[in-house]
């Protein structure tokens, strides 16, 4: 096989699905990214599209710690312990702060070859799921639908969560036109954000939330809840108004505790971050239906393989809202930033992305 180079995101997804193979299945996660050691989650079945062509691999486990790998008409029998063997050796280059970009592990082109695959990462053109897995069902014991997982990583540059795109511009009065003159907003509109920013405050423009401009993301937003698209708009106006970060500290910020809604607006933001995780995009129409939300396995820091499911959904979202930021992608490319007329009134877009901190 050709030496395969790919980046650390390559390469944990790589890890995550060996360590699974190796080991039959991994832990479910606490909010704090700590298995559960009375929940293990047996894998029944592994289904990939690393094959030639993007043909699709599965791994059937089996009882006798072997892994039947089958491509199209062949199958052969894959060692689960020769798999775990060089999970240590291959953590062991994710962790070498020496090794940036695109980069040869000698482990992980073993890896490859051993499980009869030729790039350790899933398609870029499949960005909904890294690999599908069949579970057994931790109470009931019999297996679980197939359904699609994602990997994320703990190991190189934090991953995002929701990427920036027009879909995911927010639009926000800033007062009618007797608020600015025409020659001032020429002025902002030559200044960084942050200098914009802190001009609007100064001249107490107060952004006030008029609409997301992808149609399909706030219907999506209002299955959730039908204030959802004005609670998001309220959390990104703190980010970019008052250089809130953190997700957690966003909600906390505009919907105190003292307030009587906080306990629910805190609760619906969780389960937002849930299905933006498990599925929902701002381009596709989201149906609502649980059954097709698929889980997300991390790889940890230290290494630890641990999967968020359906099982540990609480927990799940937990953990995002306590490890998600927003982030501002290009306003050039996603046009955001720039103030403009419209309906009588200066306008402005903002942008909502979220990336998980460090």
């Amino acid at each position: 096989m050709d030496e395969a180079l790919g980046n650390r995101g390559d390469w944990s997804e790589l890890f995550a699905v060996a360590s699974i193979l190796g080991n039959g299945g991994a832990y479910a996660a606490d909010a704090h990214l700590k298995p559960l050691k009375s929940r293990f989650l047996k894998a029944a079945k592994l289904f990939l599209n690393r094959g030639k062509s993007a043909s699709l691999v599965s791994f059937q486990l089996s009882p006798d710690g072997t892994a039947t790998r089958t491509l199209g008409k062949s199958a052969e029998i894959v060692n689960q312990s020769e798999v775990r063997s060089r999970l240590e050796a291959l953590l062991a280059d994710l962790q070498d702060e020496t090794k940036v970009g695109h980069f040869h592990s000698e482990t992980g082109g073993d890896l490859l070859d051993l499980l009869g695959l030729e790039r350790p990462s899933a398609s870029s053109s499949d960005t909904a799921s890294d690999f599908d897995m069949i579970l057994m069902d931790p109470l009931t014991d019999e297996i679980t639908p197939r359904h699609s997982f994602s990997v994320k990583s703990q190991l190189g540059a934090p991953a995002t969560l929701l990427n920036a795109s027009g879909q995911t511009n927010i639009t926000f009065c800033l007062g009618d036109k007797s608020t600015l003159s025409q020659a001032r907003v020429v002025e902002l509109n030559d200044l960084k954000w942050v200098e914009t920013r802190n001009a609007l405050l100064a001249e107490a423009c107060e952004p006030d939330f008029r609409g997301f401009d992808g149609a399909v993301f706030n219907e999506n937003l209002r299955l959730v809840d039908s204030a959802m698209p004005e609670i998001i708009a309220n959390l990104v106006r703190a980010h970019y108004f008052s250089g809130i970060k953190r997700l957690d500290e966003a909600t906390a910020h505009c919907y105190p505790s003292y307030l009587a809604e906080s306990e629910q607006v805190t609760y619906k933001v969780k389960e937002l971050m849930g299905v933006l995780a498990m599925g929902m995009r701002p381009n596709s129409k989201w149906s609502g239906d649980p059954s097709s939300f698929k889980g997300m396995v991390v790889v940890t820091k230290e290494g630890e393989v641990v999967v968020f499911y359906l099982f540990n959904v609480l927990e799940f979202r937990d953990f995002l809202f306590s490890t998600l930021g927003f982030e501002r992608g290009s306003s050039n490319r996603h046009g955001w930033g720039e103030i403009y007329e419209e309906a009588g009134e200066w306008r402005v877009k903002l942008n909502l992305q979220l990336r998980f901190l460090n």
